[in-house]
């Protein structure tokens, strides 16, 4: 189960710590990505997202460490992620 079908558990059994923030923070970044709003984020779009963001703690993300974020993760061979795969 991932954390934005937690929703259908949290209405069966409420609980006091629910992620509400982190799914939050998740959206917020994936809307940050995804500059044409089509619902879908592809590697170009997470490397030139993160080519932009200032103050990184973490050292210069390359395009070998994205595309094997996308391709771990994406369904379908849609060399895209939407909100569920992100």
């Amino acid at each position: 189960m991932n954390i934005f079908e937690n929703a259908k558990a949290k209405a069966a059994n409420p609980c006091t710590n629910c992620m509400e923030k982190t799914k939050a923070a998740i959206k917020e970044f994936f809307d940050y990505l995804d500059c044409n709003h089509d619902g879908n984020i592809s590697a170009e779009n997470i490397y030139y997202g993160m080519e932009n963001m200032k103050d990184m703690v973490y050292p210069k993300t390359t395009t070998t460490m994205i595309n094997d974020f996308v391709l771990n993760t994406m369904e379908f061979k849609s060399s895209a992620l939407n909100i569920i795969d992100f």
